[in-house]
């Protein structure tokens, strides 16, 4: 029985014998029919090639049978397997049972590792996938600013450390180096400064640059509101020289004196005209207690006299000292603010006012029923004497006036049939008497009449 490499059987010594008998012929492509009665050279052939149990021998495959009829099944059939590509090494597999077996022998594929030489997998690529190829060397680093590149080495496919290089640093302000290799100087590491023209320490907020640090002349601080004041700062302290030392936005506040007007020149001003000021301005004191600044004898602590003013600034006009004796000729009283004087005597509507004239009083002017009834109460106490009052229509008939000026209003107290300039009598009575015989109602009375007394009433 012969023997069968890669799958390719042999034939039979009497298989062979019987076919040439018939006039086939051999040669390089293997068996020839002659040409002739084909038909019985065919029948020749399978005659030749059919055995006793008639069994037609053919090629042996792996499939559990006897292909060539020589009673073995799937004998000595073998075949290649495997690769032998790069690393690979191919090996053989063996039929048994109609079943090819594994492939023995052969070597890969495996892993492909990062060693620049062999086709591990068997691929037909060498390191395919690989980062980099064992000694393999690239540069690596920066070479911008002050950064020098190094060399890496490729080691089992890894590239290692970045040797000989000169890495990225801190940024530090120098105004020339780039430190961190960003192509940038000192970016993030200057600061802004501010003009310090006047040396404290604080700068001028619109006045700006960059810098490494604040140098001569310059501050990190922008709150100078003065930079031409070294004193001048929100640290500072305000004193009153018209400049704002705090940096408050006000100037001399809170150091500035209040002055009153001095009109009348007596060192008292007057309490209603105040004036803010470092130094008392012309015309100006200290001192703001006057009650009359038109009066240079009107003053605290001033001398009371009948004149109907405060010279003592008490607040009450012509009142006696403690004490002391009235000022006034003729006895004083006071209602709603105003001082009365009650003059007894004898005097015509002329020298009642010159009486009341010399003390700075009027003849009285009544108001309201309030000052009648007071005044009344003052007068009626006494002897029964009729009283001048300020009240007179000597400018035109009929249009009576208060002293000064101002016209009779919608008070008044006139007596019965008042007023009547005279009635029948030959005169013109254009003045009026309070008449103590109609309880101090008014009365028209010629002004020459001269056994009268006065009131008088400040103004």
């Amino acid at each position: 029985m012969g023997g069968r490499v890669m799958g390719r059987p042999r034939f039979a010594a009497w298989a062979l014998a019987a076919l040439l008998a018939t006039g086939c012929t051999l040669d390089r492509g293997g068996l020839r029919v002659p040409v002739g009665d084909a038909a019985v050279r065919d029948a020749a052939v399978r005659d030749a090639m059919t055995d006793a149990a008639g069994c037609v021998p053919a090629e042996e495959t792996c499939n559990g049978r006897d292909d060539d009829c020589d009673g073995a099944t799937d004998e000595a059939l073998e075949r290649g397997c495997g690769s032998d590509v790069g690393a690979c090494a191919p090996g053989i597999e063996s039929c048994a049972a109609g079943r090819w077996g594994a492939c023995e022998g052969s070597t890969g594929p495996t892993a492909e590792t990062c060693d620049g030489a062999a086709d591990d997998d068997c691929d037909g690529a060498i390191d395919e996938g690989c980062p980099c190829t064992d000694g393999e060397m690239r540069a690596c680093g920066s070479d911008v600013g002050v950064c020098v590149p190094g060399t890496q080495t490729c080691t089992g496919g890894t590239l290692g450390p970045c040797e000989g290089e000169v890495a990225p640093g801190v940024e530090a302000c120098d105004g020339a180096l780039d430190e961190d290799c960003d192509g940038r100087v000192d970016e993030g590491v200057r600061v802004t400064v501010y003009r310090d023209a006047d040396g404290d320490g604080h700068g001028d907020p619109t006045m700006t640059t960059t810098d490494c640090a604040a140098s001569t002349g310059w501050s990190l601080d922008a709150d100078d509101c003065d930079d031409d004041c070294a004193a001048c700062h929100p640290a500072g302290t305000e004193t009153c020289d018209a400049r704002d030392q705090d940096c408050d936005g006000r100037v001399d506040e809170g150091v500035r004196s209040t002055w009153y007007r001095d009109r009348d020149g007596d060192g008292h001003g007057d309490p209603t005209s105040p004036a803010m000021a470092c130094a008392a301005p012309a015309g100006h004191v200290a001192t703001g207690d006057d009650c009359d600044d038109d009066c240079a004898s009107c003053r605290p602590g001033g001398t009371e006299t009948c004149d109907a003013r405060d010279q003592d600034c008490d607040g009450t006009i012509d009142e006696a000292p403690t004490g002391g004796m009235e000022p006034c000729p003729c006895p004083r009283r006071t209602h709603a603010g105003h001082s009365y004087l009650f003059c007894r005597g004898a005097y015509d509507q002329a020298m009642g006012q010159t009486r009341c004239g010399s003390v700075g009083y009027a003849l009285a002017t009544i108001g309201d029923a309030a000052e009648q009834a007071f005044v009344w109460g003052q007068i009626s106490s006494g002897t029964p004497d009729d009283w001048w009052i300020g009240l007179d229509d000597r400018a035109v008939e009929g249009t009576h006036v208060w002293p000064d000026g101002s016209p009779l209003g919608t008070y008044r107290a006139w007596a019965t049939d008042q007023p009547d300039n005279g009635g029948l009598a030959p005169v013109e009575e254009d003045c009026v008497e309070m008449s103590f015989s109609a309880s101090g109602r008014w009365n028209d009375l010629g002004c020459e009449i001269g056994y009268l007394s006065v009131v008088c009433e400040s103004p």
